[in-house]
């Protein structure tokens, strides 16, 4: 089988850019596909290490970085999560989980403002969230916004009584 893989990078390698490109995409949406099933396996050093080979093909990979952050957020990495969240959301527009993780990440950093930006765009698209609201709700306590703090929490008690 690895003939064949050698054989594709070199007729890669004569071709056209596009070829190029279009083959180091499949290669990395191969690597993100093997990082996700090691991550849906709780094997989070070996989706890192797969998602790594993914990024070092196609650094803005969206779904890669979705998952290279949410990685970081779980080993509380935090600061090592804003940079693929961020490509992540800047891809996947509508991606709620970029955007939410995101929020989190900033506000375990203590960057409130970013936080509270990134789950209010979580709220566009999904105005529904109650935990989103919980997440606001517990930003404004630490900013010792009492009324916004009870109005966010309000909001989810009426939502789940």
């Amino acid at each position: 089988m690895r003939w064949f893989y050698a054989a594709v990078l070199a007729l890669g390698l004569g071709a056209a850019p596009v070829a190029a490109a279009s083959l180091q995409s499949t290669q990395a949406n191969i690597h993100f596909n093997l990082a996700l099933k090691f991550y849906q396996a709780h094997k989070l050093e070996e989706a890192q290490k797969t998602l790594s080979k993914a990024l070092s093909l196609v650094p803005e990979h969206p779904q890669a970085n979705l998952l290279s952050g949410l990685i970081a957020c779980e080993q509380s990495r935090f600061k090592d999560a804003i940079a693929p969240l961020k490509i992540a959301a800047k891809g996947l527009p509508n991606n709620v989980d970029a955007q939410n993780n995101l929020g989190v990440a900033y506000f375990q950093l203590g960057d409130l403002d970013e936080a509270e930006d990134a789950w209010k765009k979580v709220l566009v698209l999904q105005p529904g969230r109650n935990d989103v609201a919980m997440n606001l709700g517990t930003l404004a306590l630490r900013r010792k916004d009492y009324a916004a703090a009870q109005a966010s929490f309000n909001k989810v008690v009426k939502a789940e009584p």
